[in-house]
């Protein structure tokens, strides 16, 4: 007997349960270039979802399945009022009155379906009935009433306890039949908008499961899979949990040479965390018993699965995964090249050493990988540290920068890694922040980062604030800021609003006039610089992390092994001399801005009267800025008031409870005299 009997209904109920689960806290997106070595030789995990719809060719005469849940419906009729009406009634009774003037076949169905919510036997009847009606004159309700029927049959009625027993061997046979028929007519050109055919797939392989055939239900499943239905794959999610577990060893081995059956259990490897289960039930089996259990069935696949048939690619990254690197080395003599093989190709070249063959084989990797095939989210593993979207060719590219970086060739790195652009963004920021110059950003930028169109007067404020190349073209008009070139800096701000507040910020700045005009411009400027820096001159990498908003000051990967002098790196010497040259010079601190907008705030009160009541708001105000961040500074700023300037009564809280500047009783006072 299966263990395990979990029913499929309540599976499916607890994995969407999981699924909408979220941790809490930011997404921190994998920064391939904190662990060079680690990511070169990790391979991503597939997706169960995609594999689990190649295992059996769609049916080109059974329909796709595709999300209903936003389609507009349409007006309804009198008749489907009343049909609601009648089923909210919760008595058959009273349905069968306010049904008596219906059509022959509606009337009947609408009765069935009342009896079969309040499980009564009588809907079987009233199915019947309308099945043994000519076949024209069933109509939208022939295949309704075979699938509810079926359900009758298989006793699966509404908020039925997952413990409830089910239907008879005789009821379950029919019941099958039932659903095959639909299928049938499906087939056979029956128009099938509520897609109950492949619902019947599914029922089907329930009944099968029911009836201890798991094999059989997998083949059922993988066709409802096939269509695109994500109940098809969630049921062969459950379907290879139960087949790959110990105690159920004698119902899997008649399927080890079932084609179906060795890509459905070669794709459950491949993609093991996203095939994680709910677990209802104790195991009897401790995890390494498990996972030995596992490596002998990859070696069994080894033996069987041929080079020609599906999946035989998996299987051999599947067997990179699992570290059984001797039995990958045997399948790759004879394996066909494709984007899979020619990825682990390079990780093994990787492993040997051999980096000039692995950036040849990446090569072949990159040009053979489907461009929009996508293995989807991957969380924190003991593998990667941060979450990632896996689109394998994107992957690749990353992992191509890598090479590139670790042979000096800091150009290429950044072609390779924009391909990525948008899954791997802080690399892209690294490469783009820390290794190039302003100059040579400056000319990828003009070259492959075209400027966003205008935006329409219904834009919403921050759209496209997001892109990767809004972001890149914003990052480099920081860099632009950061190097006094402010004109230049202007023409990449990718938003209005940031382009206006670089504007003012260089607009304030000082020309020749009286010392409090100038002062009053330095003020400004200030203020803009510590309300806005972030945005003007922030480095989206360290110190300041503008990716995360300044959010977070010290992100998971900061102190990766890159920095571990006793691992071995692949950043070259070239690499690091120019990440340390693109550091700030000084006051390279979180926020580092906030020191620069402290320094202009003094360049304000240089010009002030030191008794004034702007001179000690100015200090005040700059010595809030830093408050908590740099005690030295605040200490300074504090000896500076307490020297020069005069008392006033809320210098008590200086630097925390500060006034503005009142920049005009100074006017006054040079007026009288």
């Amino acid at each position: 007997m299966l263990t395990r009997k979990l029913p499929l209904a309540a599976f499916l109920a607890a994995t969407l349960v999981a699924a909408s689960s979220h941790a809490c806290g930011p997404f921190f997106p994998n920064y391939l270039l904190a662990d060079r070595q680690a990511n070169l030789l990790y391979l991503p995990e597939g997706s169960f979802a995609l594999e689990s719809s190649r295992l059996v060719l769609a049916d080109p005469r059974l329909p796709q399945w595709r999300d209903t849940s936003a389609d507009k419906p349409a007006a309804p009729t009198a008749q489907d009022l009343l049909l609601k009406e009648i089923r909210a009634s919760g008595s058959l009774a009273a349905a069968e009155k306010m049904a008596a003037d219906l059509p022959t076949a509606s009337r009947l169905y609408v009765l069935g379906a009342v009896a079969f919510t309040e499980r009564d036997s009588r809907a079987r009847d009233y199915f019947r009935q309308l099945l043994a009606l000519p076949v024209e004159q069933q109509g939208e309700w022939g295949l309704k009433a075979r699938y509810s029927l079926a359900r009758d049959l298989m006793r699966d009625y509404p908020l039925t306890d997952s413990r409830s027993s089910h239907g008879s061997e005789q009821e379950l046979r029919e019941a099958f039949d039932l659903y095959q028929q639909i299928i049938d007519a499906v087939r056979d050109g029956q128009q099938d908008p509520e897609l109950l055919s492949l619902a019947s797939l599914g029922q089907q392989g329930r009944i099968k499961h029911w009836q201890s055939d798991p094999i059989a239900a997998a083949h059922l499943y993988a066709r409802q899979a096939a269509q695109g239905s994500p109940s098809g794959s969630l049921s062969l999610r459950y379907t290879v949990d139960v087949l790959n577990h110990p105690e159920n060893e004698p119902f899997l081995q008649p399927g080890l040479d079932d084609p179906v059956i060795q890509q459905l259990l070669i794709a459950s490897f491949f993609t093991r965390s996203s095939n994680l289960l709910y677990e209802p039930e104790p195991r009897p089996f401790d995890p390494t018993e498990i996972k030995n259990y596992h490596n002998e069935l990859i070696a069994k696949l080894a033996q069987k699965v041929d080079r020609d048939m599906p999946g035989s690619d998996r299987l051999i990254a599947l067997a990179y995964r699992n570290g059984q690197y001797p039995l990958v080395t045997l399948m790759l003599k004879n394996a066909k090249e494709n984007g899979l093989t020619a990825w682990v190709r390079a990780k093994m070249a990787l492993r040997a050493g051999d980096v000039n063959a692995a950036a040849a084989w990446y090569a072949k990797a990159a040009a053979s990988f489907p461009p929009n095939e996508t293995w989807g989210f991957q969380s924190y593993s003991d593998d990667i540290v941060g979450e990632e979207f896996v689109t394998p060719v994107c992957r690749i590219h990353a992992e191509q920068a890598i090479l590139a970086l670790n042979r000096d060739d800091y150009l290429q790195a950044m072609r390779l890694i924009y391909q990525a652009k948008e899954n791997y963004w802080p690399d892209v920021a690294h490469i783009a922040e820390r290794v190039l110059t302003v100059n040579e950003l400056l000319a990828f930028v003009d070259k492959y980062v075209p400027a966003p169109s205008p935006s329409a007067p219904t834009t919403p404020k921050n759209a496209g604030r997001d892109s990767a190349d809004a972001r890149l073209r914003n990052l480099l008009a920081r860099r632009l800021m950061r190097a006094g070139q402010y004109q230049k800096a202007l023409a990449y701000f990718a938003l209005a609003e940031d382009r206006d507040a670089a504007r003012a910020f260089i607009d304030a700045f000082p020309k020749k006039g009286h010392k409090t005009a100038q002062a009053q411009g330095w003020w400004q400027a200030a203020l803009i610089l510590r309300h806005q820096g972030m945005e003007l001159t922030g480095y989206e990498m360290a110190p300041d992390f503008a990716l995360y908003g300044g959010g977070y000051s010290w992100p998971y990967y900061n102190q990766g092994p890159e920095d571990n002098s006793a691992v071995t790196s692949w950043i070259s010497d070239g690499e690091r001399q120019r990440v340390q040259r693109s550091l700030p010079k000084q006051d390279s601190h979180f926020l580092h801005y906030r020191w620069q907008a402290v320094t202009l705030a003094e360049k304000a009160a240089d010009l002030l009267p030191y008794k004034s009541q702007a001179y000690a708001a100015v200090l005040c105000n700059a010595t809030g800025w830093v408050w908590g961040r740099d005690a030295q500074l605040t200490k300074r700023l504090y000896q500076r008031y307490v020297k020069y300037g005069a008392p006033f009564p809320w210098a008590e809280n200086f630097g925390r409870d500060c006034p503005e500047p009142d920049f005009s009783a100074i006017q006054e006072t040079v007026k009288k005299q």
